[in-house]
């Protein structure tokens, strides 16, 4: 350590060769330590396992595998995760027990609490930032077929009697009109819901399984509800994250022009669905027949974007709020 105190030794070493050496000692110096420190964080060589030599997974991993084994029994099972709060159905507020971390509620537990799915307009304006980094950094760094898509999607949702949903597609065209393109119609029957409560995080999420089969659209009948929806689709091979605007309407007249803005109809959503690609429904039937599947492998991955998400935005959030001091 240096002194100034001290009266320091003379260096000898002034020629140019002597110096040149020195600076070739001392790169190697720290390209070795460079390397010894590399080895250390990735030293894989004697990894920590248990007394046992299993994996062992948590409670909320298996309990969102049976879930999926009981309820995805159809093709057409749409299987998504929301971001929102669990909230008492007596009180509307976020539901409280005396836990400390992320706990799957019951599904006997889901006639005493409801599901608010949206999120505020700092939240979701972070969520959509981070990301655009991502897409960004995946085109960078990560092999073409696993590069995430990135897709901006505006489209209307009309909700019918029986449980009928038909979506339209809004196309802009050259003059700058707009138009709609039907693209389905579907009945959607709610299967289940499995509610996680987090309270570690500023939202909890929830689990939701639907089928969906398609079905001819209602004539001459005027939709109960209607749903006009600006989504930022982020896709990934097995899951796809959607953040969406929604305004939402009543009547059976809805603007189309994007300047049209009521402060009372709009929310703000974030979803994560699973893809076709991840084969779902064939490894819950694998399963069901006591075969080699990767049911646990698909409920880690669900899991392990939505408490990604969640962490990223309450840290995040946190630190904003720190600034704002």
């Amino acid at each position: 350590m240096y002194n100034p105190f001290e009266k320091q030794p003379v260096d000898r070493c002034q020629d140019s060769t002597c110096l040149k050496r020195r600076k070739t000692q001392s790169d190697k110096d720290e390209e070795q330590g460079n390397t010894e420190v590399a080895k250390a964080y990735n030293d894989t060589s004697s990894p920590i396992q248990n007394l046992f030599r299993v994996r062992v997974p948590d409670d909320s991993t298996l309990c969102l595998v049976e879930f999926l084994a009981r309820c995805v029994t159809n093709p057409n099972t749409e299987v998504e995760f929301k971001l929102g709060l669990v909230l008492e159905k007596a009180e509307s507020r976020r539901v409280f027990l005396p836990i400390a971390a992320e706990t799957p509620l019951s599904p006997e537990f889901n006639n005493k609490v409801r599901f608010q799915s949206q999120v505020d307009l700092a939240t979701f304006k972070l969520l959509n930032s981070c990301m655009n980094n991502r897409v960004e950094n995946s085109a960078k760094f990560d092999s073409k077929d696993q590069h995430i898509v990135y897709r901006r999607i505006q489209e209307i949702d009309r909700r019918y009697p029986d449980n009928i949903r038909q979506t339209s597609k809004l196309i802009k065209e050259n003059n700058g009109n707009i138009r709609e393109e039907k693209v389905c119609c579907i009945s959607k029957r709610r299967i289940d819901d499995l509610n996680f409560l987090s309270p570690r995080t500023t939202y909890d999420f929830r689990c939701s399984c639907s089928v969906e089969e398609p079905c001819s659209p209602p004539v001459n009948m005027k939709p109960i509800s209607q749903r006009k929806k600006n989504r930022l689709s982020y896709r990934d091979k097995f899951v796809q994250v959607d953040i969406t605007t929604v305004f939402s309407y009543e009547d059976d007249q809805i603007p189309l022009s994007e300047t049209t803005v009521d402060p009372s109809s709009l929310s703000y959503e974030v979803e994560l669905e699973v893809t076709p690609e991840a084969a779902l429904y064939d490894a819950c039937e694998k399963m069901r027949l006591g075969q080699q599947n990767r049911v646990f492998d698909i409920a880690q991955c669900l899991l392990d974007n939505m408490r990604y998400i969640t962490r990223l935005l309450t840290r995040k959030t946190n630190h904003l709020s720190e600034e704002g001091k």
